[in-house]
C-alpha cells in the first residue's frame, strides 16, 4: 500500500513539474543570449578581416558609412548626408553627431579619416589597399562631421565600396595592432565582454547607441564551431540562433525542419579556383584554358551546389548581372579541346597539379572534388590539399600554384576584381597581371552613363575568359538559418549581415 500511494505522489510530481516547465523554459530563453554559430575567425581588427565570421562580428561591433539594407539597397549608416562633384571625384560626406566609441570618446570626421588613411597605407597593408590605394589622393575633416574624400579618377559607385566590412569606422586614439583581436572597440550596437580566441566573442547591447530602438536584444555571443555539420546539429536542436554561410545540402536539410527559418539570397559570390600564371604549368595560358574546358558547369551546379546558386563563366561576373556578356554564351565542357590544349602546352601525357582548399567553407570542397572527376579524363590529374580555413589562408593562399576560395559579395563587382584579379590586388592568388584589364576596371568604375559601363565590362570579360586566371564554375547563393525565437534578422549580400535589430519572439 505504502509501495502505490509513493508512485503515486511520484507521479503527480512529475506530472505538477511538467506543467510548470514550459513556462520556466520560456522564461529561460527569454533570458538566454542569442547565439550565432560561426567557424573560426581569423583577424578581429578591421582591415584584416577575411571571413564571414569576422564580417559578422564587425557588422555589430563596429559602424560604417553605408550599409546594404534588406532590400539590397546600398544606403546611409554613419553618413547622415553626402554630395558628389559633377565628375564623380569629389564625395563629402555628413556624419551623424552625438555617436561615440565604447570607451566614451566622440566619433569625429577625423577618425573617418584616420580609418582610411590607415586603409591606404602601404605600411600597415591592410586587405582594402589594392581597393582604395590607388583611388582615394586624400581625405579631410571640413569641420566636425564632415569628412571630403578626394578621388585620383571619377568612382560612381564609391558609396558601394564603402560598405566592404574591412570598411569599419575605427578611433584615431585606440591601439588596434595590439588590441584589435583581443579587445574589438568600435561604435557599434555592441560592446564586447569577452573574446576566447577561436571559441566565442561575447558581446552587450551599447546602452548609449546612436540609433534610436537598436539594439532589440541584451546580449549577443558569436559561438566558433569548427565543423559546420555540428553548429548545423546545435540550431536544430535549439542550441543556436543564427547560422548562415550554409552549404547547399545543409540549408536544404533545415529548410525541411518546422522549428528553424531558413533564409535564402541570391548574391555574387564565386568560387574562384585560381591558377597562378606565374608558376608552371599554369605559367601557360593553354593549360589554365584545358582546365575550363574539362567542366561541365551545370552539371557540377547540380551535383555540388543543389542548384542553390549560379553557374560561372570564369569571371567574377553572374550572369544575372546588368552588365554579364558573353558572346559565345556559357563555356562547354569539351574534353578533346581540353586535350588538345595540354598536347600544345607539351603535357600530351598529361599534367599532375596539387590543389589547396579550405575543408570548412561550403561548398568549396564538393566543388573541387566535382572538378576533380571532371577533369581527369582530360589528363589533369588533380591532387587535393585540404586544411582548416585558417591554416589555409594564414599558410597556403595566395602563394601556391592552385587554390579554390569561396569570395564574399562585393556590391561594386569593379572592387571584386580590383581586389583579385588586378595587378596591384591586395588578394591576387592568380599572380595575374593585365594592363588592359586594369584599364577597363577603372573605366567602369568611373562612368554612371549604362552603355559606357556595358561596353567596359564586355572587354573585362572577354579579356578574363581568353586568359583564364581563375576558373569561376558557380556562384553559391547565401545561406542560412535562423531559430523560432528569432525575428528581424536577413542576410545581407555582403556578409555584414545585421544585428541591430533581431528581437525575440514573445
Amino acid at each position: 500500500m505504502h509501495k502505490k500511494i509513493g508512485i503515486l505522489l511520484m507521479v503527480v510530481s512529475f506530472l505538477f513539474v511538467g506543467l510548470l516547465a514550459p513556462q520556466t523554459s520560456v522564461e529561460a530563453q527569454a533570458q538566454e543570449p542569442v547565439k550565432a554559430l560561426m567557424i573560426p575567425a581569423g583577424s578581429l581588427t578591421p582591415g584584416f578581416l577575411n571571413s564571414n565570421t569576422s564580417g559578422n562580428i564587425a557588422s555589430a561591433v563596429y559602424d560604417y558609412l553605408f550599409r546594404i539594407n534588406e532590400e539590397g539597397d546600398t544606403v546611409p549608416s554613419l553618413a547622415k548626408s553626402f554630395e558628389i562633384s559633377d565628375d564623380s571625384t569629389v564625395w563629402t560626406i555628413e556624419i551623424h553627431e552625438g555617436v561615440t566609441f565604447h570607451d566614451g570618446s566622440k566619433l569625429t570626421a577625423e577618425d573617418v579619416v584616420y580609418t582610411f588613411e590607415r586603409l591606404i597605407d602601404e605600411d600597415v597593408g591592410t586587405a582594402l589597399l589594392g581597393t582604395y590605394g590607388s583611388l582615394i589622393d586624400s581625405i579631410e575633416a571640413l569641420d566636425d562631421h564632415t569628412v571630403q574624400f578626394n578621388l585620383s579618377r571619377p568612382d560612381a559607385g564609391f558609396d558601394k565600396k564603402l560598405t566592404d566590412y574591412n570598411a569599419a569606422v575605427i578611433s584615431s586614439e585606440y591601439n588596434y595592432s595590439e588590441l584589435g583581436d583581443t579587445k574589438p572597440m568600435g561604435s557599434g550596437a555592441f560592446e564586447v565582454d569577452n573574446v576566447v580566441p577561436r571559441e566565442r566573442v561575447v558581446c552587450s547591447a551599447n546602452e548609449d547607441y546612436w540609433v534610436d530602438g537598436a539594439p532589440k536584444i541584451d546580449k549577443l555571443t558569436f559561438l566558433m564551431i569548427p565543423e559546420k555539420e555540428t553548429a548545423v546539429r546545435m540550431i536544430s536542436s535549439g542550441q543556436g540562433d543564427i547560422i548562415s554561410d550554409l552549404s547547399p545540402n545543409q540549408y536544404l536539410r533545415l529548410q525541411a525542419q518546422g522549428n528553424v527559418n531558413a533564409l535564402n539570397e541570391q548574391y555574387a559570390a564565386p568560387i574562384m579556383i585560381d591558377l597562378n600564371t606565374e608558376k608552371e604549368p599554369f605559367k601557360n595560358k593553354k593549360v589554365r584554358k584545358a582546365l575550363a574546358y574539362s567542366i561541365d558547369r551545370q552539371s557540377l551546379l547540380e551535383s555540388a551546389g543543389y542548384g542553390l546558386g549560379t553557374v560561372g563563366n570564369d569571371t567574377p561576373i553572374p550572369t544575372w548581372h546588368e552588365y554579364y556578356d558573353a558572346p559565345g554564351g556559357i563555356r562547354e565542357r569539351d574534353i578533346e579541346k581540353a586535350k588538345q590544349l595540354l598536347e600544345e602546352a607539351g603535357y600530351s601525357d598529361g599534367v599532375d597539379v596539387t590543389l589547396y582548399c579550405g575543408s570548412n567553407i561550403p561548398p568549396v570542397l564538393s566543388v573541387v572534388l566535382t572538378v576533380q572527376e571532371m577533369a581527369r579524363p582530360a589528363g589533369i590529374n588533380i591532387e587535393l590539399h585540404t586544411l582548416p580555413r585558417d591554416m589555409y589562408y594564414s599558410k597556403y593562399w595566395l602563394k601556391v600554384p592552385m587554390s579554390a576560395t569561396l569570395w564574399g559579395h562585393r556590391e561594386d563587382v569593379t572592387q571584386m576584381l580590383g581586389t583579385s584579379l588586378t595587378c596591384d590586388a591586395s588578394w591576387n592568388a592568380s599572380h595575374y597581371c593585365n594592363e588592359d584589364l586594369d584599364k577597363y576596371v577603372e573605366l567602369a568604375s568611373g562612368t554612371n552613363d549604362p552603355q559606357e559601363k556595358q561596353e567596359y565590362f564586355s572587354k573585362i570579360q572577354e579579356i578574363l575568359r581568353e586568359d583564364v586566371p581563375a576558373v569561376v564554375p558557380m556562384f553559391k547563393d547565401y545561406l542560412g538559418a535562423t531559430s523560432d525565437r528569432i525575428e528581424g534578422f536577413y542576410l545581407t549580400q555582403n556578409w555584414i549581415n545585421d544585428y541591430r535589430f533581431i528581437e525575440l519572439k514573445g
